[in-house]
């Protein structure tokens, strides 16, 4: 059986663990009520998808594009902001750098092993609530998009500013590696209420 990951597969794989890790960021720090939320396995873990029709459209359409500028290496980083409802005030900043090697035509890594690092990573963001503060305002979510510089962006999409936290703790979670895209995660987030 060849078990070869090409371009293609690698971008697959990465976009399905950003689909799982934003779903699950979501569910996790209780942006959306758990009923908004159907349960699945994936990665030998109960990951959480949305249900809610306008989240996963918004979700699709970060998805479809991320897909277009990883297949380019043009995708360099993709944030997740949480952000107080009230005061506007960033609460967590979810960081997801992306490398890309497009001069690796083929992975000699195997899924099996992709796949156990992606698992711990779900692991990690799991656990992310025994440290995280608890949010105890209403808080509202966006995903950012870093790009290499000549990127062409969608007229949809608008310009905005990099969203950090304000004296914040930052914790670097496990990484993974397709050979062709590598995916560092690490949280930042406000201590102070």
């Amino acid at each position: 059986m060849n078990n070869s990951i090409t371009l293609t597969g690698s971008v697959d794989i990465v976009k399905e663990f950003f689909e799982y890790a934003v779903n699950n960021i979501l569910y996790l720090r209780e942006i959306y009520p758990e009923e908004e939320f159907d349960i699945t396995k994936r990665y030998g873990l109960q990951i959480r998808l949305a249900k809610d029709r306008q989240l996963v459209t918004f979700i699709n359409k970060v998805l479809n594009q991320l897909t277009h500028w990883l297949t380019s290496g043009e995708a360099k980083k993709l944030v997740l902001v949480i952000i107080d409802a009230n005061t506007k005030v960033i609460r967590e900043r979810w960081n997801f750098d992306i490398e890309t090697d497009l001069s690796t035509k083929v992975s000699s890594k195997s899924e099996e092993t992709i796949v156990a690092e992606i698992r711990q990573i779900a692991r990690q963001i799991s656990s992310s609530v025994t440290y995280l503060p608890i949010l105890s305002c209403p808080c509202i979510f966006d995903v950012l998009m870093y790009t290499a510089k000549d990127t062409t962006t969608p007229s949809t999409w608008e310009e905005s500013g990099p969203s950090y936290v304000a004296d914040a703790q930052q914790v670097r979670l496990r990484s993974f590696d397709t050979e062709i895209h590598q995916v560092q995660p690490m949280v930042a987030y406000s201590v102070s209420k």
